[in-house]
């Protein structure tokens, strides 16, 4: 069974289990003998499914039931996703879909979730609500008034009339209070609309994240070409840290070929400051560490593990009986102190100083080997790492053009912007300073970081080259920075792959996800993937893992989705490694941090990209196409999926 994976964790020997499964994948592969089908008909998946459902609701044993319920469940979203699915030698075995598939069947697999997520009422509802027409200054606006008519532009560009007097492209940041003065609308309302035309289904991050909508000067209301955010950066990405140069291997090699006293006196430094950020006053008062530094020893790392492992305990038997209270958003230095009294954060710092504390008697053994000293710089490079990934480094996450100036790489003038010092200074004005949740709970007071943005990363959402991040640079001067230098969105080469490996939950509904919830929480230990900030990375991603571990699926494999994605990364700053591992005390900017340069900018992409498109036909015709002519067909507004009402007509 060449390419074929083994989806359960142990052999399904119970008659019932064995006998549903096997009878349910022939269901849902009834071009099959074996359960085995060479392709689904995707016609009738969902009456398939629900067929299977119901079978798994007339199972015997609740147990067997429960589990057939959410087992069904995933099923059908592997399925809606091109798995291929068997039962043998007592194991479910799957095929994965082809990484080498093309970008529309990449497409299409996205789209399943993003129309699940349009078909939602509350989302419908909003869409419509962002259509609506209203009176606003005594003007009739709604969302597409944002949106540029292609014909007449079209018909200039073909006259000769210069890009430049067509197109004048501003930023403007998103926030939650602020409103479009043209339209009435919020800014956060009129990003989030254009995000749902995106393939892939709108989430929102944790985090920090940064906003912010390209609009045209030059038309009337300022139509929209574009959105872009930048998120918190992913805590442990292998590719992006070598290229960064501070991976932990490459920044040990680094640090021992320094003199002994710079390591030295870099590690030490780093570890007092992870100390002197973690909240100890219950644990001295409780007795449970000495208040003096010097009195600490490895038997009170030992203490510290035990107790941190009692706290965690405790925690996740207070989210069971849903007791938990989370203390309020208030940055006093008393709700800090009581924020890191909760168990969840108790929990943290104890197994944190379980972890620094042997490190400080490492230092002062100064560590005679290389193994030893490799080994002491590795776990101090991974704290220093942790001070500054969350602050200093952001992936961009959302980054494109909205028609009609898709059709005219608006796409690479918004990833330009996102790298220039407007929204450079943007995110240091909103972030630099403000307390941040984890660290502040850990701290037991407000703990505000620099927020210097010296590196963006970024990925292409279909995995392929060319995309809109390729060959993609603009020179410095244009931001100030110093002639002959350029500014560019690097392809992230690697040892192994400059593409990550595609481990996502998109792929799962979030209607499986509450099933798996109902079955985890039944059972023994009960649900531990609580959407409390601080508990962990993703919500969703822990509580998929855990229900999949649960029903005894393969949970490693089952979250691969498969669609892998180059990997970009933007440098901001000529000492970055160094800085970011606090060994430099300021980023050396490659532009001036004070310029004001969306315009020239603007006019490098009309220049380089724009203009040469502008003079194709074919491309105008694409142009032409996105008209606001009743029926509006235009490839900027949201296309909810059809829906049938209770006599089976469409709506």
């Amino acid at each position: 069974m060449k390419g074929w994976i083994q989806l359960t964790t142990e052999a399904i020997e119970a008659k019932e289990p064995a006998t549903f499964l096997r009878d349910t994948l022939k269901l849902l592969y009834p071009a099959s003998e074996v359960g085995v089908a060479e392709e689904l008909d995707a016609s009738n998946t969902e009456e398939l499914i629900a067929a299977a459902m119901e079978r798994a609701r007339r199972m015997k044993d609740p147990d067997n039931r429960a589990w057939g319920v959410s087992l069904t469940g995933v099923l059908g979203d592997l399925l809606q996703q091109g798995w291929l699915l068997k039962f043998a030698r007592k194991h479910l075995w799957g095929l994965r879909p082809l990484a080498g598939m093309t970008r529309e069947a990449l497409r299409e697999r996205l789209l399943v979730r993003r129309d699940e997520q349009l078909a939602k009422q509350s989302v419908r509802a909003f869409v419509k609500d962002m259509e609506r027409w209203r009176l606003y200054r005594g003007q009739r606006t709604s969302v597409i008034c944002l949106l540029r008519d292609g014909r007449p532009l079209a018909e200039k560009l073909a006259s000769g009339t210069p890009l430049s007097d067509l197109i004048d492209p501003y930023i403007q940041f998103v926030s939650a209070n602020s409103t479009c003065e043209l339209t009435g609308l919020k800014t956060q309302d009129i990003w989030r609309y254009f995000r749902h035309t995106w393939s892939n289904p709108y989430e929102s991050v944790p985090g920090r994240s940064l906003q912010f909508i390209v609009r045209d000067r030059a038309a009337p209301f300022h139509p929209v070409m574009g959105i872009a955010a930048l998120s918190s950066a992913a805590v442990r990405l292998g590719p992006r840290d070598r290229f960064i140069g501070w991976d932990t291997d490459l920044a040990a090699d680094a640090l021992l070929s320094s003199p002994d006293a710079q390591w030295g006196g870099w590690a030490a430094k780093v570890l007092q400051t992870a100390i002197g950020e973690i909240y100890k006053v219950d644990l001295v008062r409780d007795g449970l560490l000495p208040a003096d530094q010097r009195c600490w020893t490895q038997e009170i790392a030992v203490t510290m593990a035990r107790v941190g492992a009692d706290a965690k305990a405790q925690h996740h038997r207070l989210m069971a009986a849903q007791e938990y209270k989370a203390a309020a958003d208030i940055w006093t230095e008393e709700a800090c102190a009581a924020r890191a009294e909760m168990p969840l954060f108790r929990a943290k710092r104890s197994l944190e100083l379980s972890k620094l504390i042997p490190l400080l008697f490492q230092i002062e053994n100064k560590c005679p080997s290389e193994p030893e000293r490799r080994d002491l710089l590795g776990k101090v490079i991974r704290i220093a790492r942790g001070k500054t990934v969350g602050t200093e480094i952001a992936d961009l996450t959302v980054c494109g053009a909205i028609a009609p100036y898709s059709h005219l790489n608006a796409g690479k003038l918004v990833a330009m912007l996102a790298t220039t010092p407007a929204v450079i200074a943007e995110y240091k004005r909103r972030y630099a300073g403000s307390p941040g949740v984890i660290a502040s709970s850990m701290a037991g007071r407000p703990i505000g970081r620099p927020a210097n943005l010296c590196y963006i990363g970024t990925t292409s959402l279909y995995g392929r080259r060319p995309n809109q991040y390729d060959r993609l640079s603009m020179p410095a001067e244009l931001v100030g920075g110093a002639p002959g230098q350029a500014i560019r969105y690097e392809f992230v080469r690697d040892a192994t792959d400059s593409r990550t490996q595609g481990v996502g939950t998109f792929q799962f509904s979030s209607k499986t996800l509450k099933g798996l919830e109902r079955f985890v929480s039944s059972r023994r230990g009960g649900w531990k993937a609580n959407n409390l900030f601080g508990e962990g990375t993703s919500p969703k991603l822990r509580g998929l893992r855990d229900g999949l571990m649960a029903l005894g699926l393969n949970a490693d494999e089952l979250l691969i989705h498969g669609i892998e994605r180059c990997m970009y990364g933007v440098k901001l700053a000529r000492n970055l490694d160094r800085y970011l591992l606090g060994m430099a005390e300021s980023p050396e900017w490659v532009f001036d941090l004070d310029a004001d340069s969306t315009a020239q900018v603007s006019r490098w992409w009309a220049a380089r990209w724009a203009q040469s498109r502008s003079d194709r036909k074919d491309v105008l015709a694409l142009i032409r196409r996105e008209g606001l002519a009743h029926p509006i067909r235009h490839g900027g507004r949201v296309r909810l999926p059809e829906q049938e009402n209770g006599q089976g007509e469409l709506i």
